[in-house]
């Protein structure tokens, strides 16, 4: 079994009109994919030379890890629907995923001593085309008194709480529940020109929040966003290492470490490369998937 990006349960839930929803219509096709993806029989051959490589390599993969991430109900639900059904779960993304899972605890194998890790989404949401994410979660463009869903309490620690515990159980740390949530807002100085329109002068342009986790009142893991929708905006706040995006990783400790990753597509733009990884992540772990253990 693998993930698939951006299918909505419902109508409303579709951040685009042509979005797959899960409904009884789509269902042959959503069998399609997985037949394709899933075959009865492996559609490589197996390289003699070098083994098949796990999607979720990294220092601290386990059985304790999960249960101590996940209610011990729902893992159990899980593996076993994988052991009766012969499938293994595989769950994919950047941000929520590969850019606050993996490669911090890959950096934290380096550490003597660890005070902090911070993990950073730095990018320019312009070129982003999600009108309803932009407008309606995050409230670009609308007032600032407005509060969107995505910042109405709990919402957030709902959507990166999981970045948060996970670093949390590879680091061992039992953290101070529940996590906090701080927001601080861009308003616009002038109207901004945006893949989905114009942001009005006066509303709200930007955001930078964190999820953070504590361990008897000191931060110890912090998640973070800092979204604009132009490079002007708010110079206080962190800035990309290059380009308009990246993802950063930051290890406060013996040694303190920052491990940028600037990526962008071949015309040069973030958000279509951060998509791109996203999706080509879920092909390239393919056989690795194939080849997991049935319910893992």
């Amino acid at each position: 079994m693998t993930t698939l990006a951006y299918v909505a349960v419902s109508p409303e839930g579709r951040t685009h009109r042509d979005q797959v929803y899960l409904r009884e219509a789509a269902l042959p096709g959503l069998r399609r994919l997985t037949d394709a993806v899933k075959p009865r029989e492996p559609r490589w051959p197996r390289r003699s030379a070098t083994p098949a490589p796990s999607p979720t390599a990294a220092p601290t993969a386990s059985r304790r890890s999960r249960r101590r991430c996940h209610p011990d109900e729902l893992v159990d639900r899980l593996v076993d629907a994988g052991r009766r059904g012969g499938a293994s779960l595989f769950g994919n993304g950047t941000d929520p995923g590969f850019a606050n899972d993996v490669l911090p605890l890959a950096l934290t194998s380096l550490s003597q001593r660890i005070d902090e890790v911070r993990c950073s989404e730095i990018a320019d949401y312009s070129t982003y085309h999600q009108p309803f994410v932009n407008a309606e979660l995050f409230g670009f463009g609308k007032p600032v008194e407005e509060v969107p869903p995505l910042f109405a309490g709990g919402i957030l620690t709902m959507a990166w709480g999981s970045v948060v515990r996970v670093i949390a159980v590879g680091l061992e740390l039992t953290l101070d529940e529940p996590l906090g949530e701080t927001v601080e807002l861009a308003v616009a100085e002038a109207d901004v020109e945006t893949v989905d329109g114009v942001l009005p002068k006066g509303s709200r342009c930007g955001v930078r929040f964190e999820v953070v986790g504590c361990v008897d009142g000191v931060p110890r893991v912090v998640l973070e966003h800092v979204t604009r929708t132009h490079p002007s905006q708010r110079p206080d706040w962190p800035q990309p290492a290059g380009g308009a995006g990246c993802y950063r990783v930051e290890v406060k400790g013996e040694p303190s470490m920052t491990l940028d990753l600037a990526h962008h597509g071949e015309h040069g733009d973030h958000n279509v490369s951060g998509m791109i990884g996203t999706a080509v992540r879920l092909v390239n772990a393919v056989e690795a998937v194939v080849d997991a253990e049935r319910g893992w």
